[in-house]
């Protein structure tokens, strides 16, 4: 129970920051944080040999972590909408390394490259090349990701390599598979 309303007062953390309303934010943060010490432990590994076992360790070992990822996005939110995008950063750095430890599964315990926001984030403060290689970084993990693309590409432009990040534009748009693709790398 405390995973499904820790994500919960995520999701409705991430909507309050979205609006702006950093009281009601900070109140789901709380809540997400009350969820998060509910948790089950951390599983112990060496404990017992059967496979059933093992695989329902690895994944509340991928829960536990998940609600520390979103525990680290929502905290890197509030400081965006307060203006702090160097505490924003430090936020998903922390939740990338989250992501980047968790354990190997399919589907994967965290739903999306959070290195998606970071180098977001990252153009915000017109770091570009540290945005371009964050991005290059994800589609390593990540091969052929259109919002990786778009960031990549924006990052191009940020940096005046026009032609390149053309070429990555085009790369986008045949990777692209979803509705609209006019939408920003700000909304990622």
């Amino acid at each position: 129970m405390a995973m499904t309303l820790g994500f919960w007062h995520f999701g409705r953390g991430l909507a309050f920051a979205a609006k702006g309303r950093a009281e009601k934010t900070d109140d789901e943060l709380n809540a997400l944080l009350g969820e998060a010490a509910l948790a089950p432990p951390a599983p112990v590994f060496g404990e017992a040999l059967d496979v059933e076992h093992v695989l329902e360790k690895l994944s509340t070992a991928g829960d536990i972590d998940s609600l520390k990822i979103c525990t680290a996005i929502l905290r890197a939110r509030i400081a965006e909408t307060r203006g702090q995008l160097a505490q924003a950063t430090e936020f998903l750095r922390e939740a990338v390394r989250i992501q980047d430890a968790m354990p190997y599964g399919e589907p994967p315990s965290w739903p999306y490259p959070i290195r998606e926001s970071l180098g977001a984030m990252l153009l915000k403060q017109n770091s570009a090349a540290e945005a371009e290689a964050t991005f290059r970084d994800g589609l390593i993990r990540s091969p052929h990701n259109p919002r990786l693309l778009l960031g990549i590409a924006e990052a191009l432009r940020m940096q005046g390599r026009d032609i390149d990040a053309a070429n990555t534009r085009k790369e986008f748009q045949a990777a692209w598979r979803g509705g609209d693709s006019d939408f920003k790398v700000s909304e990622l």
